[in-house]
């Protein structure tokens, strides 16, 4: 009597009856064998095979024996390449509904329909045995992995026209690159750029692996300024005559600046840190002489650089 376990589909239950029905014919095709070989020995001295199978495939010890015959599974395999621990989902040729087992496990992340997606964190050889026009089936799926990371820095990130700027690759994994400078393209590991005019840009890098990954780094923004610039005058004169009065500062593209004025002693004589300020030419209250006067400039420009200026203004009366 043939017992089926309810957990078997149809199909498997087909395959399982079809299987146990051709060992029993195997084992009767081995019976007459063995008694034709008998009769052959006693009578003729010799020894015949029957049905393909010969002596050296019956054991005379043994009445009956189950021989096994080898099914050769039907199987076909795939090649992915799974980039920076990325789920890619990839169709398969049959229903998941039809899959008997797979392995391993670790990786699958789902299995619907005709999809399974897969996750591993290392290069893994998935094997799925499913059940095809009712025979078992082999598909496997090897997955490579490769991790690739696109970083780079830059410091300082602004600067005044022409403003040279170097790049510093700090990719991993990565054995090409395309970069992306705003006003010019480069391959080069670690590039060098010089941004001759004032404005924004932008630098991307594009960063590939030995195997094809890639991967694309944070965008980076870069301001070019113009340099900053002052006006000043060389020469005033404070006779009261309405021309030329006072000596004053008008700055551009300049964020802060302190403008301190000396004498020839060396003293301090005023400080001007605004276009709307200005020396009238007087000293501790009384006018002071004709003569050549230092002025000193520390300023900040648009790009937070600091800088010095040093100049001299001549006062006359």
């Amino acid at each position: 009597m043939l017992f089926v376990k309810r957990s078997h589909t149809s199909e498997q239950f087909k395959v399982i009856f079809v299987e146990m029905k051709r060992k029993e014919r195997t084992k009767y095709y081995l019976s007459c064998s063995m008694k034709l070989n008998k009769i052959a020995s006693l009578f003729l001295g010799i020894s015949v095979s029957f049905y393909g199978f010969s002596q050296e495939h019956i054991d005379a010890n043994q009445s009956q024996r189950e021989f096994i015959q080898t099914i050769q599974k039907e199987f076909s395999q795939k090649s992915i390449l799974v980039c920076n621990g990325e789920a890619i989902s990839i169709a398969l040729p049959f229903d998941v509904i039809n899959i008997v087992s797979y392995a391993p496990k670790v990786g699958v992340v789902s299995l619907e329909g005709n999809q399974v997606a897969l996750q591993p964190n290392e290069t893994t050889t998935y094997r799925f045995t499913y059940l095809s026009n009712g025979s078992e089936a082999i598909y496997e799926i090897k997955a490579a992995t490769e991790f690739v990371s696109a970083r780079f820095s830059v410091n300082p990130t602004s600067g005044t026209a022409p403003f040279s700027l170097d790049v510093l690759n700090e990719s991993e994994n990565a054995v090409s690159y395309k970069w992306d400078l705003g006003t010019e393209l480069s391959t080069e590991t670690s590039p060098s750029i010089l941004y001759s005019e004032p404005g924004s840009h932008q630098i991307k890098l594009i960063a590939k692996g030995a195997l094809g990954c890639e991967d694309v780094s944070i965008k980076k923004d870069i301001q070019v300024f113009e340099e900053g610039e002052f006006f000043i005058p060389n020469a005033f004169t404070p006779n009261f005559d309405g021309r030329n009065e006072t000596f004053f500062v008008i700055p551009k593209n300049i964020k802060e600046f302190s403008c301190l004025v000396y004498n020839q002693h060396g003293d301090l004589v005023t400080t001007l840190s605004s276009k709307e300020e200005a020396w009238d030419g007087s000293f501790n209250g009384y006018p002071a002489p004709s003569g050549s006067y230092i002025y000193k400039i520390q300023y900040t420009n648009l790009a937070n650089e600091s800088k010095k200026l040093i100049g001299a203004v001549e006062l006359r009366r």
